[in-house]
């Protein structure tokens, strides 16, 4: 038997690993784990990942010594797996799908979309035409009403050389354009470009066509139907009949330039709309003025008589005036009440709200002026 199996021999008679391990370790074993304990603390973070890994790593010596085995260090190949639907076909990389919001369908149509929160005028403007194609820009004016476009003396419509252009300052002093962007946010954000509302208006559209609602419009006494105010239909004038278009010129609450939007749907669905401006009030009457387009224009523009009205003390003589001058509505198809409510004054650009609020406000205001010089005069009787 050779030196080994006499070594376990004597395990075997002593009967425990132990008492082998105690007997076999020699000082100089016990030296050699001491230099490796204290070259392990020192060792770098890769001589640290071999020792895991169960790698051969040299001592401090000099020597190469084979480690344990590895724990819980097993690295295993695994391989990606394609998600069902997305393989390749043909060997093509997979087209990205543009996100819904950013889709035409959703811009235009959904409440929730970013046009109808975002400021327009960043989109819509002198720069952003002038980044357009010749064709895109002939386009657009072809949808443009005569006032808004100049026409351009030697200009034959080839590309490059337009016939017409838009006028100036057409992006930044058009009222009408910037009351479209509000209108168009406000219809997109209450839904009103949405595939279902366009259907449940095309289908109430024929049936007011045909006269379903008239009796119940006849005994509202909607007066003004198909109007979007500010203001309750229900709300009464009440005191504030009394103050008159006169007596608002006095008290400095209406002026010369405002821009006066007389707008009005009559039974049939026919919309009639004036843009009027007040030229000027009378220093003694303080009765107005306004420079009218003419027939069925809606508004003035280059190349046509424009219609004087002067002398105008109410908004229902106004409102008989361009009526007449329109045409299209006979005397027996007009509502039987004033106008106050279909008139929005528009003034340095700033929409102040209906003739019927600017009323309201004068009324409110003068009211206060009274009620100060009631009791200034009762506190002096006091004092008496």
């Amino acid at each position: 038997m050779d030196s080994n199996e006499g070594d376990f021999s004597s395990i075997s008679s002593v009967g425990s690993v132990e008492h082998f391990r105690e007997e076999s370790v020699t000082p100089a074993d016990t030296e050699f784990i001491s230099q490796k304990r204290r070259s392990g603390r020192k060792s770098s973070g890769s001589a640290k990942k071999a020792r895991t890994a169960g790698l051969d790593v040299g001592d401090s010596s000099g020597q190469t010594t084979t480690l344990g085995s590895p724990r819980y260090t097993r690295r295993t190949t695994t391989r990606s797996v394609p998600r069902p639907g997305n393989e390749p076909t043909g060997g093509r990389a997979p087209s990205r799908r543009v996100p819904e919001i950013w889709s035409p369908e959703y811009l235009l149509a959904n409440p929730k979309s970013k046009l109808a929160r975002c400021n327009l005028n960043d989109l819509i403007n002198q720069r952003q035409w002038d980044l357009l194609s010749y064709e895109e820009q002939a386009e657009c004016l072809s949808h443009l009403p005569p006032s808004d476009i100049l026409h351009i003396e030697g200009g034959d419509g080839s590309t490059g050389n337009l016939a017409v252009n838009l006028v100036d300052g057409f992006f930044e002093r058009n009222l009408t354009l910037q009351d479209d962007f509000r209108t168009f946010q406000d219809d997109l954000s209450e839904g009103r470009f949405l595939p279902s509302f366009i259907e449940r208006a095309a289908n109430a559209r024929k049936r007011r066509l045909q006269g379903e609602f008239d009796k119940w419009k006849d005994n509202q006494y909607e007066l003004w139907w198909g109007q979007n105010q500010k203001l309750a239909t229900g709300m009464l004038a009440g005191d504030t009949t009394r103050l008159k278009l006169a007596d608002m010129a006095r008290g400095r609450m209406l002026f010369e330039g405002d821009v006066w939007l007389y707008c009005r749907t009559f039974k049939g669905c026919l919309t009639i709309k004036k843009e009027i401006l007040c030229t000027q009030i009378d220093g003694q009457t303080f009765s107005l003025s306004f420079r009218c387009p003419p027939k069925s224009e809606e508004y003035l523009r280059a190349g046509l008589e424009p219609l004087i009205l002067e002398g105008i003390e109410n908004p229902t003589t106004l409102e008989t005036e361009l009526l007449d001058e329109d045409g299209r509505i006979p005397k027996y198809q007009r509502p039987n009440g004033n106008a106050f409510k279909c008139i929005r004054i528009i003034r340095k650009n700033e929409d102040i709200g209906t003739l019927f609020d600017v009323r309201m406000s004068a009324f409110e205001k003068l009211q206060g002026k009274d009620d100060a010089a009631s009791r200034q005069v009762h506190g002096g009787n006091r004092a008496l």
